[in-house]
């Protein structure tokens, strides 16, 4: 877990972007350097671009992305917050 400066988050139930690296994480993307490059920092750690912070057990809970929108499978998909606000917006017509 980092912040929006890339330090590493110690505190529990402290949102913050979800960072991985190891092995068996990816190199880069195929053939795009400047994805890449934003995507894994100098230190080697993979931003997933999810934002999730960890209980006081160290179980990580995934609250929201770091871009409002993803684009899974090619289609655009609200961030939590956005489809909550509209959520809330279809039960009172």
């Amino acid at each position: 877990m980092v912040d929006e400066t890339n330090r590493p988050i110690t505190s529990p139930r402290v949102n913050g972007e979800v960072c991985t690296r190891g092995p068996n994480v990816m190199k880069g993307y195929w053939r795009r350097p400047d994805a890449t490059a934003a995507a894994i920092d100098t230190q080697g750690w993979f931003h997933t671009g999810d934002v999730g912070y960890l209980d006081d057990d160290g179980f990580l809970y995934i609250a929201d992305r770091v871009k409002d929108m993803s684009l899974p499978g090619g289609g655009e998909r609200l961030s939590r917050r956005s489809e909550g606000v509209l959520y809330e917006q279809s039960w009172r017509g």
